[in-house]
């Protein structure tokens, strides 16, 4: 219990180690009753390890992990009120839509006539109408995708988990997973986990982002807080390439060797980080420009100068061309400072 909100789920230090090999290092994680969290990082972080922990799959070496307030030690996977969607599914080939999505309660002896309601919702939550007689051989990868969350939601979780849900579909059907994710989880409030090692998944799902890499946790909040304030390089990163400029803060004044700015931190030295949305070029200055890209909705516009390169996106370009001079302008209210290590 913190105050008087109750946590569905509380990691304290886990540590899980796999073959010999520390794949989780005293991880600490809260996550609130209703919540969508997303565990974001890397293939190789610790992100899955930390789900099928979670899920008792796995056993932690050290640390606790409480469901409800409830210490989870030595409670099998069956009794934990978790239910795990993988990347694979693990959906039954022999068995029909209808009868995936019921094999979860059947085990769990639910009458039949509450199975066939139950499950019956569910595949009409999932837009899967008309298809419960299909083999699941029959049906698209995006159509099998919800008989799994479909199958997971009958089960009415305390904690759904969510495995790389759309790492397997294509762009469209990523979109319109996400939104049918988002709507269960209106409909029913399911405290949910999701890992992914999509930012656009991240931002637009979660309520929290947990920014992981090498079996730690480097940030968690909400995500408009992770993306906006990142609390290290490596998570700002994360979030696409940046532009950094090195320089020193003397008497509240950052230095570098492309301009001067007040600054409000400490004497130091720092790496400035502007987003390439949020660095602006104007049409006199000795900043060359190197490359244009065409993406679409916007220009990727790389200017360069003694040696160093920065990205800068806009939705136009006319008014400049590949070796044009220019300058660079930026709201210093726009950028972050990470303090750099003394030598």
């Amino acid at each position: 219990m913190k105050g008087l909100i109750l946590m569905q789920l509380e990691l304290r230090d886990v540590t899980v180690s796999i073959g010999g090999n520390t794949i989780l290092k005293n991880v600490s994680l809260e996550v609130e009753k209703g919540e969508i969290i997303c565990l974001l990082g890397e293939s190789g972080c610790g992100k899955s390890t930390l789900l099928k922990t979670i899920a008792g799959i796995l056993r932690q070496d050290s640390g606790k992990i409480f469901i409800e307030g409830k210490d989870n030690d030595g409670v099998p996977v069956e009794k934990r009120g978790t239910v795990i969607v993988f990347q694979d599914l693990r959906l039954f080939p022999h068995m029909n839509v209808f009868e995936n999505v019921e094999f979860g309660m059947k085990i769990r002896g639910v009458p039949k006539a509450e199975r066939i309601r139950t499950v019956q919702a569910a595949i009409n939550s999932v837009g899967l109408s008309g298809l419960e007689k299909r083999k699941i051989t029959e049906i698209s990868g995006g159509q099998r995708q919800r008989v799994a969350l479909a199958r997971a939601i009958v089960l009415k979780p305390k904690l759904l988990l969510l495995d790389e849900p759309f790492s397997s579909l294509d762009e469209s059907l990523k979109d319109a997973m996400r939104e049918l994710v988002l709507n269960i989880h209106k409909q029913t409030g399911i405290t949910t986990i999701i890992v992914t090692h999509d930012k656009k998944d991240a931002l637009i799902m979660a309520n929290k982002i947990a920014v992981m890499k090498r079996g730690e946790i480097l940030q968690y909040g909400p995500a408009k807080e992770v993306y906006e304030n990142p609390a290290s390089r490596e998570v700002a990163d994360y979030f696409g390439n940046m532009n950094y400029f090195k320089g020193k803060v003397v008497s509240n004044t950052f230095y570098c060797s492309h301009f001067k700015i007040e600054a409000p931190v400490e004497d130091g030295t720092y790496s400035v980080m502007i987003r390439p949305k949020d660095l602006e070029i104007t049409q006199e200055g000795d900043f060359e420009i190197e490359d244009i890209k065409y993406l679409g909705d916007r220009y990727s516009i790389q200017i360069k100068k003694d040696g160093d390169c920065f990205n800068i996106l806009k939705e136009n370009c006319d008014n400049f061309k590949l070796n044009q001079k220019v300058g660079i302008k930026f709201d210093p209210s726009k950028i972050i400072y990470f303090k750099e290590k003394e030598n």
